[in-house]
């Protein structure tokens, strides 16, 4: 599904605070802080019109259950329990664990592998991403 939403946006989006309705909505991070709140870019989908996405919502509401009710869209059950900079819960995915979920999804499909790290960033280094403390 293609969002327009960087990393951190997609780590943020968090079923209590963007689900208003039948409309799930995010205030862009990089564009609000350029701008004041009422001029950065809003992104609203309507979970009526975008139905695969509906049900995404319903399954993560369920998923929030088993993962000690993390309100966040994507979660998923640590190694480590940690928070930091870019994590409020111990269940919500980092921008850095994102692009290393994508990266083993997208790695035995054989494409873009040979693409240069510059390129690619999804594979960025662990000592280029923010730290996480122990819970």
């Amino acid at each position: 599904m293609l969002t327009t939403m960087l990393r951190a946006d997609i780590c943020e989006l968090n079923v209590e605070k963007q689900l208003q309705g039948d409309n799930l909505r995010k205030t862009i991070n990089k564009s609000e802080a350029q701008r004041d709140s009422l001029a950065a870019n809003h992104l609203s989908f309507n979970l009526k019109t975008h139905q695969q996405l509906g049900k995404l919502i319903s399954r993560v509401r369920e998923l929030s259950l088993r993962n000690c009710r993390c309100p966040y869209i994507l979660s998923h059950t640590p190694k480590q329990r940690c928070t930091g900079k870019t994590k409020e819960h111990v269940y919500q995915v980092s921008p850095g664990r994102l692009s290393d979920m994508f990266t083993e999804a997208r790695n035995p499909t054989g494409l873009y592998i040979d693409l240069p790290q510059k390129q690619n960033s999804t594979q960025l280094p662990r000592s280029a991403q923010p730290g996480l403390r122990p819970v």
